[in-house]
C-alpha cells in the first residue's frame, strides 16, 4: 500500500466563466504568472511530492496535452458532477492508503497544505483546511472511505461523507485554501 495521493478534479465543464467570456477558466492565465489556472493548480501538487491523478473532460483536448507533457497520469470522463470524478479518480488509484480531493480551479492552495492533510489522512482520519473559522480544500480521506468515494455520483460530491465523518481541521495562515475561479476576475 502506497501513501495518499491527490486526485485532481478538472473535468467540470467551467459553465459560468465559459457563460461569461466563452473561454475556459483552467486554461486562463492568472495575473503576475505566466501560468494557467491548471498549471499552478498542478504545479502546487507537483511540489508537495504527493502523487497525482488528474480527472478531466474528454473534450479538454489542451489539458490532457499539458498532463502529458507534465508525464502526470489522467483519465477523461464525461463527469455528470463532482461525485462521478471522485468515484472514477479513487477508482483509478485503489492502490493509494487515502485521497486528497482537490480542486483544479483552485490555484493558490500551498503545497504545505497538502502535506498537512496527507499526515491526517495517514493516521485514518479525514482532514481538512480552516483559515479564520472557514472550512477550505483540499479534503482528505483515509483508506476506510474508499468503499463509500467509490459509490459516489451525481454533483453532491462527498458533502455527506463529510457529514458522517466529520473532518479533523487543520488551520491555515494561507487563504488560498478558500479561493476558486468561477467568475473572471484572476
Amino acid at each position: 500500500m502506497t501513501k495518499p495521493g491527490v486526485i485532481l478534479l478538472a473535468a467540470g465543464k467551467s459553465q459560468r466563466f465559459r457563460a461569461a467570456t466563452g473561454r475556459h477558466k483552467l486554461l486562463e492565465t492568472l495575473k503576475n504568472s505566466s501560468l494557467t489556472v491548471f498549471e499552478q493548480s498542478l504545479e502546487n501538487i507537483q511540489r508537495s511530492e504527493l502523487d497525482i491523478q488528474v480527472v478531466l473532460r474528454p473534450e479538454d483536448v489542451m489539458l490532457q496535452d499539458f498532463c502529458q507533457r507534465a508525464a502526470v497520469p489522467y483519465l477523461c470522463l464525461e463527469s455528470e458532477g463532482m461525485g462521478d470524478s471522485i468515484a472514477a479518480g479513487v477508482r483509478a488509484r485503489a492502490d493509494w492508503s487515502g485521497w486528497i480531493i482537490a480542486l483544479a480551479d483552485m490555484p493558490f492552495i500551498k503545497p504545505e497544505i497538502f502535506v498537512a492533510v496527507a499526515q491526517s489522512v495517514q493516521q485514518g482520519q479525514c482532514a481538512r483546511p480552516v483559515y479564520r473559522g472557514q472550512v477550505g480544500h483540499p479534503v482528505g480521506f483515509p483508506l476506510t472511505m474508499r468503499h463509500p468515494l467509490e459509490a459516489l455520483c451525481g454533483d453532491e460530491g462527498a458533502r455527506g461523507l463529510l457529514k458522517a465523518h466529520p473532518p479533523w481541521l487543520i488551520e491555515t495562515q494561507h487563504a488560498g485554501c478558500l479561493w476558486d475561479i468561477d467568475v473572471p476576475q484572476i
